[in-house]
This record gives C-alpha cells, sequence and structure tokens, in this order.
C-alpha cells in the first residue's frame, strides 16, 4: 500500500486544496492504471501534535500543506509542499 501523508492545519485552506487535489488526481490514476489501487492518505494537524512532537511542529510549519508518500518498504519522500505537484506525484506514482 503506498501512504500518502498530507501535513497540514484544520484551519488551512490551502491543505484542503491540496487534499481535493491529490484525491482527484488518485481517482483519475486508479480510472486509467489497475496498478495504483491500494493506497491511504493520512491527514496530519500539526498544531494538534506539536506537544507530543515539537520537532515536526517546527519542520513543517511554514510549509504546510506538505505531501510525503511512502511506497511499501521505502523511505518516505516529500513530493510538495504548499500546492500539489502533478508532475512529481505522477513521476512518483510511476516510479
Amino acid at each position: 500500500m503506498i501512504r500518502f501523508t498530507l501535513y497540514g492545519r484544520s484551519w488551512c485552506h490551502l491543505c484542503d486544496d491540496m487534499r481535493d487535489a491529490l484525491e482527484a488526481a488518485l481517482a483519475s490514476a486508479i480510472a486509467s492504471s489497475s496498478s495504483l489501487v491500494d493506497y491511504c492518505i493520512d491527514v496530519i494537524d500539526i498544531d494538534a501534535v506539536v506537544d507530543v512532537d515539537p520537532d515536526l511542529a517546527a519542520r513543517y510549519d511554514e510549509l504546510v500543506p506538505v505531501l510525503i508518500a511512502q511506497r511499501p518498504g521505502g523511505e518516505p519522500e516529500q513530493l510538495c509542499h504548499y500546492f500539489l505537484d502533478p508532475a512529481r506525484l505522477h513521476a512518483f506514482l510511476a516510479g
């Protein structure tokens, strides 16, 4: 399963926009190829975890939304921040 993690904030419209764009892009990828069928999207509100993981909050504070992708057994890879990068997402899915 490919895991996507979207770091953002509950009040961030760019975060909502990126989540919507990611869901649409993944739906399109599934419709055009049977190779992508198993994925999940985790949405992490960095303000909600600041007491638990202050380093995480500090790392992404000014960059949200930040999209991280990880293949099974692979290393997490930052694909983009602020806006979905369709070309980068496509390259990740093709790789």
